[in-house]
């Protein structure tokens, strides 16, 4: 896949950028979330429709997490033009998991002390900390100096931010519950049903993250200058290639 335009979108521009990106990276993602999430799976398979269940959702949830980082590494170095193994990404996610779980217990707390105290409170919350864990994998901060990051991103922006994320999230939930519809009308009110529905659920975990990773470049580029960041480092790389071209 060619990387993306270094410029300011249109938030159904951001969409479509995310789009783009599930499809020409989806083999990759769905993989790798297959892998970060199989003990979850597995956990399904053995206690589905027993006293267990509640833990193997637990264990899911907090896999989750892990999921949504590997994918911003994936889409990160998409958007720059690279490309990552599966292994790389692995052990990337790997050497920042105690940021990526404390940053995912600090947003987790501050959705549902929004949520428990209205709706919008929880919408705000999202929207100030929706790029804590990308801010973890893309620029290396710890799971505190993330909020604050996120906060500054999104600082001015939040109906962008709203209308981006919500569209990606609604679309995931039509996407799981459609699927879900179509299992239980050929499989019935089975285990397989549900262990298929939570698969399907760790396969669209990532669509948010990717369209999240994409609206993290899209407000450095207008709050920073990143696309002329990138223009300048890209002229510097090619001057440095003439000078060696024609060195004696």
């Amino acid at each position: 896949m060619q990387a993306p335009a270094f410029r300011a979108r249109s938030v159904p521009e951001v969409l479509d950028a995310g789009f783009q990106m599930v499809r020409a990276r989806y083999g990759q993602l769905a993989l790798i979330s297959l892998i970060i999430a199989s003990p979850a799976l597995v956990l399904r398979v053995f206690l589905a429709g027993g006293q267990g269940e509640g833990f193997a959702t637990l264990v899911q949830g907090v896999l989750t997490n892990y999921v949504i980082a590997a994918a911003v590494v994936v889409v990160s170095e998409a958007y720059l033009g690279r490309t990552v193994e599966v292994g790389e990404v692995l052990e990337r996610v790997g050497s920042r998991f105690g940021s990526i779980w404390g940053a995912a217990f600090i947003r987790g707390f501050f959705l549902l002390f929004g949520l428990l105290l209205l709706v919008i409170p929880g919408i705000i919350a999202m929207i100030v900390t929706f790029a804590m864990p990308i801010v973890v994998m893309v620029e290396g901060t710890s799971a505190s100096d993330s909020f604050e990051r996120s906060r500054n991103l999104a600082r001015q922006n939040w109906g962008r931010i709203a209308m981006t994320l919500g569209v990606a999230v609604v679309l995931q939930y039509l996407a799981m519950f459609g699927s879900g519809f179509v299992l239980g009308a050929v499989f019935g009110a089975t285990t397989t049903t549900q262990v298929l529905a939570q698969v399907v659920a760790v396969l669209m975990a990532p669509f948010p993250a990717v369209v999240g990773t994409v609206l993290y470049y899209d407000l450095r580029i207008r709050k920073e200058a990143f696309d002329i960041q990138m223009l300048m480092e890209s002229m510097g790389g090619e001057t440095t290639q003439r000078r060696r071209r024609f060195a004696f």
